[in-house]
Protein backbone atom coordinates (compact mmCIF):
# COMPACT_ATOMS: atom_id res chain seq x y z
CA UNK A 1 0.00 0.00 0.00
CA UNK A 2 1.00 3.16 -1.13
CA UNK A 3 0.26 7.09 0.35
CA UNK A 4 -0.20 9.42 -2.05
CA UNK A 5 1.17 12.82 -1.53
CA UNK A 6 -2.44 14.43 -2.11
CA UNK A 7 -3.28 11.74 0.70
CA UNK A 8 -0.29 13.65 2.98
CA UNK A 9 -1.98 16.87 2.27
CA UNK A 10 -5.15 15.66 3.87
CA UNK A 11 -7.06 15.14 0.97
CA UNK A 12 -9.70 12.24 1.14
CA UNK A 13 -9.74 10.38 -1.12
CA UNK A 14 -13.30 11.61 -2.73
CA UNK A 15 -10.97 15.19 -2.82
CA UNK A 16 -8.67 13.70 -4.98
CA UNK A 17 -11.27 11.78 -7.86
CA UNK A 18 -10.74 8.66 -6.03
CA UNK A 19 -13.74 5.94 -5.66
CA UNK A 20 -13.22 3.99 -2.78
CA UNK A 21 -14.26 0.18 -3.21
CA UNK A 22 -13.21 -1.89 0.01
CA UNK A 23 -12.58 -0.73 3.91
CA UNK A 24 -11.00 -2.61 5.92
CA UNK A 25 -10.56 -1.99 9.89
CA UNK A 26 -6.92 -2.06 11.05
CA UNK A 27 -5.67 -3.11 14.45
CA UNK A 28 -2.44 -2.94 15.73
CA UNK A 29 -2.02 -4.46 19.37
CA UNK A 30 0.60 -5.91 21.49
CA UNK A 31 1.93 -5.42 25.02
CA UNK A 32 4.54 -3.18 26.43
CA UNK A 33 6.79 -4.67 29.28
CA UNK A 34 9.85 -3.85 31.48
CA UNK A 35 12.73 -6.20 31.64
CA UNK A 36 12.66 -7.74 35.00
CA UNK A 37 15.50 -7.35 37.23
CA UNK A 38 15.85 -9.14 41.13
CA UNK A 39 18.58 -8.42 44.02
CA UNK A 40 19.27 -11.90 45.48
CA UNK A 41 16.08 -13.72 43.97
CA UNK A 42 14.21 -10.81 45.89
CA UNK A 43 15.54 -11.98 49.66
CA UNK A 44 15.84 -10.31 52.39
CA UNK A 45 19.90 -9.66 53.35
CA UNK A 46 20.74 -10.02 56.58
CA UNK A 47 23.95 -9.28 58.55
CA UNK A 48 25.22 -10.57 61.66
CA UNK A 49 28.43 -8.90 63.21
CA UNK A 50 28.61 -10.80 66.07
CA UNK A 51 31.47 -9.29 68.73
CA UNK A 52 32.79 -6.22 67.02
CA UNK A 53 35.64 -4.58 69.74
CA UNK A 54 35.21 -0.97 69.73
CA UNK A 55 38.95 0.01 69.89
CA UNK A 56 39.30 -2.76 66.50
CA UNK A 57 36.71 -0.28 64.72
CA UNK A 58 38.76 0.91 61.56
CA UNK A 59 36.91 0.48 58.53
CA UNK A 60 38.33 -2.84 57.46
CA UNK A 61 38.52 -5.16 60.79
CA UNK A 62 34.74 -6.90 61.06
CA UNK A 63 33.63 -6.62 57.18
CA UNK A 64 31.74 -9.11 56.36
CA UNK A 65 30.77 -10.67 52.58
CA UNK A 66 27.25 -10.56 51.89
CA UNK A 67 25.78 -12.78 49.19
CA UNK A 68 24.96 -10.14 46.87
CA UNK A 69 23.72 -10.58 42.94
CA UNK A 70 21.52 -9.02 40.40
CA UNK A 71 19.50 -11.10 37.49
CA UNK A 72 18.07 -10.00 34.62
CA UNK A 73 14.68 -11.53 32.90
CA UNK A 74 16.31 -13.66 29.67
CA UNK A 75 16.89 -11.19 26.76
CA UNK A 76 17.35 -7.60 28.55
CA UNK A 77 20.53 -6.53 26.98
CA UNK A 78 20.22 -2.98 28.73
CA UNK A 79 22.12 -1.23 31.56
CA UNK A 80 21.60 -1.48 35.53
CA UNK A 81 21.94 1.45 37.91
CA UNK A 82 22.37 0.95 41.51
CA UNK A 83 20.63 2.82 44.76
CA UNK A 84 21.49 2.11 48.66
CA UNK A 85 18.83 3.89 50.30
CA UNK A 86 19.52 4.80 53.86
CA UNK A 87 19.62 7.55 56.12
CA UNK A 88 23.63 8.57 56.18
CA UNK A 89 25.57 8.71 59.48
CA UNK A 90 25.95 11.94 60.92
CA UNK A 91 30.02 11.64 60.30
CA UNK A 92 30.05 9.80 57.21
CA UNK A 93 27.43 10.48 54.56
CA UNK A 94 28.43 7.45 52.76
CA UNK A 95 27.83 5.14 55.27
CA UNK A 96 24.24 3.63 57.11
CA UNK A 97 23.60 5.12 60.31
CA UNK A 98 22.90 2.57 62.88
CA UNK A 99 21.11 3.80 66.55
CA UNK A 100 24.56 4.32 67.98
CA UNK A 101 25.20 8.22 66.30
CA UNK A 102 29.16 7.11 66.43
CA UNK A 103 28.78 3.77 64.33
CA UNK A 104 27.96 3.20 60.73
CA UNK A 105 27.99 0.27 58.19
CA UNK A 106 29.85 1.14 54.98
CA UNK A 107 29.30 -1.15 52.02
CA UNK A 108 31.75 -1.86 49.52
CA UNK A 109 31.11 -3.43 45.58
CA UNK A 110 34.32 -5.39 44.33
CA UNK A 111 36.76 -3.01 47.25
CA UNK A 112 35.00 0.52 46.44
CA UNK A 113 33.00 2.62 48.78
CA UNK A 114 29.55 3.11 47.59
CA UNK A 115 27.54 6.13 47.78
CA UNK A 116 24.27 6.41 49.24
CA UNK A 117 21.53 7.76 47.82
CA UNK A 118 22.97 7.94 44.76
CA UNK A 119 22.22 6.05 41.54
CA UNK A 120 25.12 4.09 40.59
CA UNK A 121 25.85 2.62 36.96
CA UNK A 122 26.40 -1.36 37.83
CA UNK A 123 27.88 -3.97 35.34
CA UNK A 124 25.23 -6.83 36.05
CA UNK A 125 26.65 -9.30 34.33
CA UNK A 126 29.91 -10.13 36.25
CA UNK A 127 29.68 -11.01 39.41
CA UNK A 128 29.95 -8.75 42.45
CA UNK A 129 31.25 -9.16 45.87
CA UNK A 130 29.05 -6.82 48.58
CA UNK A 131 31.15 -6.53 51.95
CA UNK A 132 29.79 -4.37 54.98
CA UNK A 133 31.86 -2.59 57.50
CA UNK A 134 31.92 -1.17 60.82
CA UNK A 135 33.28 2.47 60.88
CA UNK A 136 33.14 5.27 64.13
CA UNK A 137 33.49 7.82 64.47
CA UNK A 138 36.62 9.38 64.77
CA UNK A 139 36.37 11.61 68.08
CA UNK A 140 33.89 9.94 69.88
CA UNK A 141 34.02 5.81 70.45
CA UNK A 142 30.68 4.43 70.00
CA UNK A 143 28.80 2.93 73.28
CA UNK A 144 29.11 -0.72 73.93
CA UNK A 145 25.75 -2.87 73.36
CA UNK A 146 23.56 -4.08 70.22
CA UNK A 147 23.40 -1.85 66.91
CA UNK A 148 21.54 -2.61 64.14
CA UNK A 149 21.22 -0.49 60.84
CA UNK A 150 18.75 -0.62 57.96
CA UNK A 151 19.31 0.00 54.40
CA UNK A 152 17.20 -1.06 51.10
CA UNK A 153 19.21 -2.17 47.82
CA UNK A 154 17.05 -1.00 44.27
CA UNK A 155 17.68 -1.24 40.89
CA UNK A 156 16.83 0.92 37.96
CA UNK A 157 17.22 -0.59 34.31
CA UNK A 158 17.44 1.44 31.21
Amino acid sequence: MSISSAMANGLTPSERGVRVIADTPFEVSGEVSAPLCQINENKAIDIEFDNVVIQQINGINFAKTVPFNITCSDGFSGEVDLMIKANSSSFNSDAIATNDSNLAIQLLINEKVQILNALQPINWRESMELKAVPIKNTLINPSAGDFTAVATLSVEVH
